[in-house]
């Protein structure tokens, strides 16, 4: 990935991020203090119970993300390993913030619950022009657009504390804890089409999971 890509990447992480999170209530600004993070209220919570893939998938149709950047990057040898690919390959890259849109009830700003980085395999051709128009989900996206059925989604969950960048996008203070959740979407020939990293303030997510025998 060129530096230039890098630095547009790094302007939406900083000025970018300001004016989403001003837009939404969640930073102030003050005459010689500067920006200031509005915390949110207790109740300013998402919640996801999951007991099935098809309540998995039902996360990314209750909530809206919000595309910042479509571009192209390089697998860092981190993401390599995780995606079973090889550092350095180029992969389609897309990063904004996700909402929770049930908060929009009675003219409350929709509450922002993660950011989220998303990788899309290479062979999924033109699918940049088409994530600028989507209603829909991105995995919805690929089924639909290219006729390839999701058949396995892989789930990682493992606590981080917050960077700056990230708790920038989600009023939050850098090095307060989150949660890192990684979904990877597979064909069902074992092809991996798409990883999403997701980035949660640890106070305001709560992930439920019940198994049965």
């Amino acid at each position: 990935m060129e530096l230039c890509e890098q630095l547009r990447i790094s302007r939406f992480t900083v000025r970018g991020a300001v004016r989403l999170l001003l837009a939404e209530g969640l930073v102030t600004r003050r005459t010689r203090i500067g920006t200031i993070v509005t915390a949110l209220p207790g109740a300013a919570r998402y919640s996801q119970d999951v007991s099935s893939v098809q309540e998995l998938l039902q996360y990314a149709r209750d909530t809206e993300l919000r595309l910042a950047y479509i571009g192209r990057i390089g697998l860092s040898k981190a993401f390599a390993r995780e995606f079973g690919g090889e550092a350095g390959e180029e992969w389609i890259y897309a990063v904004g913030v996700r909402y929770d849109t049930s908060s929009d009830a009675g003219g409350k700003p929709a509450r922002p619950i993660c950011v989220s980085r998303v990788f899309l395999n290479p062979r999924l051709k033109g699918i940049e022009g088409k994530l600028r128009t989507r209603k829909s989900a991105i995995y919805a996206l690929i089924e639909r657009e290219y006729k390839i059925g999701i058949k396995k989604v892989d789930q990682e969950i493992r606590a981080v504390l917050l960077d700056a960048d990230d708790a920038a996008n989600l009023g939050c203070v850098a090095g307060s804890p989150g949660l890192r959740i990684l979904r990877r979407y597979y064909s069902d020939d074992g092809v991996l089409l798409e990883a999403a990293e997701n980035i949660h303030p640890g106070e305001r997510f709560t992930y439920h999971m019940q198994l049965r025998r």
